[in-house]
C-alpha cells in the first residue's frame, strides 16, 4: 500500500497541478512519462533506472523496538516486515498505478479476480447487499452471484445505466455499487458520472473495473467520480501475457469511508454495535484507512499478494502500454472496418461505429475507438 507522491496525470498527455504529498517539488507528468518513471525511488540506494526486484519473504530490523513498531496497527510510513504484506518492488508498481489512475492509495494482489473479491469481501457482511451491473466478466459475475452469496451477501443484477433502477435496488445495507468502464465482453459502456452520484448521495463508494480501459490511459475513472478502481493487471497492463497481478485504487474523491454506520470496520468499530473493537483508521488515516485495511486484514491473511517478480514484470509491461494501445486502436479500427465490409460478415460490434448501442457514452467518456470488434461470421 502506498500514499500518492506524483503530480496529476492526464489520461490524453495533458499535465495538471497537484501538490505532491511528499516533501519533493510537485512532478508534472505526461502520461507517457508517468509509465516509465513513476513510482521509482527519487534517491535509489544503487543508482539503479529501473525497479529493481526486491525477492526477499522477510526483512530485517535494526532492534526489537523496531520490529514491535512496524507491526503496529498503524504504521505511520512504510515498513518492510514481510512480503505477504508488502514489498519495495510491488511499492513501487503501486506507486506507478496511483499515479496513472490519479489515485491517492493502492495495493497490489495477485490477480484481477483476487482484487475484486478482496474488495467485495473487504466492504460488505452477512446481510448486507451490493449492485452490480449485469454487464460482467463471466469470473466476476461467478463471485457475486456465488461466492457472495455463499458468505451472506446478495448481489442485485441490473443494467447500472438504468438510474432509476440503481435506485430502486439501493437501501440501508446496500455496501457498493459495482460496474466496469466497458464490459466484457460486449464493450457496454458504463455511464460513471450519474452512477457516482447515486452512490456518493448514499455515501458509499462506486467500485469499477477499469480493466478495458488500459491503466487510465483510455479513460481515467476518477474523473468520473470512481472511488475504487479495479484492475486484472494480466490484461493491458502487463501486455505480454507472462504475468499475472491485480491492483485496487482508492481515488479519495468522496467521504464514503466516514460513513460509521455502514462501514463500521474502518472506525474500530463492531458490526451491529457502537463497541470498540480495535483502531479508528479514518481518525488516523483519513481516505488511506480504506487501503490500510483491505491490506492489513484480507491481502495479508487470505495471502492474494502479488510475487515481487511479477510486480518487476508489470512495471515493464507499463513502459510499452502507450505505444501499444495506439497500435492496437489503429488495427481495430482497420479491422473493424475492413470486416463489416466483407460480404460472409454478418455483423461487427465496435465502439466506433454509430450504430454501437454505447457509441455515444463511449464518445462521452473519450473511450471512442479504443477496443477491437466483437464480430459473428455468417
Amino acid at each position: 500500500m502506498i500514499s500518492r507522491l506524483e503530480g496529476d496525470v492526464d489520461s490524453r498527455g495533458s499535465d495538471t497541478d497537484q501538490s505532491s504529498t511528499s516533501s519533493d517539488a510537485t512532478w508534472h507528468l505526461h502520461y507517457d512519462t508517468a509509465v516509465i518513471h513513476a513510482g521509482l525511488d527519487k534517491t535509489p540506494r544503487h543508482g539503479e533506472c529501473t525497479v529493481p526486484v526486491f525477492n526477499s519473504a522477510s526483512f530485517k530490523f535494526p532492534s526489537s523496538a523496531a520490529a514491535d513498531d512496524a507491526f503496529s496497527a498503524v504504521p505511520d510510513v512504510q515498513r518492510w516486515v514481510y512480503s505477504r504484506f508488502g514489498n519495495p518492488t510491488n511499492d513501487a508498481f503501486e506507486r506507478r498505478m496511483v499515479a496513472l489512475e490519479d489515485g491517492v492509495d493502492a495495493v497490489s494482489l495477485a490477480s484481477g479476480a483476487a482484487a475484486t473479491l478482496t474488495v467485495a469481501m473487504s466492504l460488505a457482511r452477512v446481510g448486507d447487499n451490493v449492485i452490480v451491473s449485469n454487464f460482467t466478466h463471466g469470473g466476476t459475475f461467478h463471485q457475486f452471484k456465488l461466492i457472495m452469496a455463499q458468505m451472506g451477501v446478495e448481489s442485485r443484477f441490473c443494467n447500472t445505466n438504468d438510474l432509476e433502477r440503481v435506485r430502486s435496488l439501493l437501501d440501508e445495507r446496500t455496501k457498493f455499487i459495482f460496474t466496469e468502464t466497458i464490459g466484457n465482453p460486449k464493450f457496454s459502456v458504463a455511464d460513471l458520472e450519474p452512477l457516482a452520484e447515486i452512490a456518493h448521495g448514499a455515501q458509499i463508494p462506486l467500485v469499477v473495473d477499469a480493466t478495458f480501459t488500459a491503466a487510465g490511459y483510455f479513460c481515467q475513472p476518477a474523473r468520473w467520480g470512481a472511488d475504487i478502481i479495479i484492475h486484472s493487471a494480466t490484461k493491458w497492463i502487463g501486455g505480454h501475457g507472462t504475468t499475472l497481478g491485480g491492483v485496487v485504487i482508492e481515488t479519495g474523491r468522496s467521504d464514503w469511508q466516514s460513513n460509521v454506520a455502514r462501514f463500521p470496520q474502518l472506525h474500530g468499530r463492531e458490526f451491529g454495535s457502537d463497541k470498540v473493537v480495535g483502531t479508528n483508521l479514518y481518525t488516523a488515516l483519513g481516505s488511506r484507512a480504506y487501503m490500510q485495511m483491505l491490506k492489513w486484514d484480507f491481502m495479508r491473511d487470505t495471502g492474494a499478494c502479488l510475487a515481487a517478480p511479477s510486480a518487476q514484470q508489470l512495471c515493464i509491461g507499463l513502459e510499452t502500454l502507450p505505444l501499444r494501445c495506439e497500435r492496437q486502436t489503429n488495427n481495430a479500427d482497420q479491422l473493424a472496418r475492413w470486416l463489416r465490409a466483407h460480404s460472409r460478415v454478418a455483423w461487427v460490434r465496435y465502439l466506433g461505429f454509430e450504430d454501437h448501442p454505447d457509441h455515444a457514452l463511449a464518445k462521452k467518456a473519450e473511450q471512442l475507438k479504443v477496443l477491437p470488434s466483437l464480430m459473428r461470421s455468417s
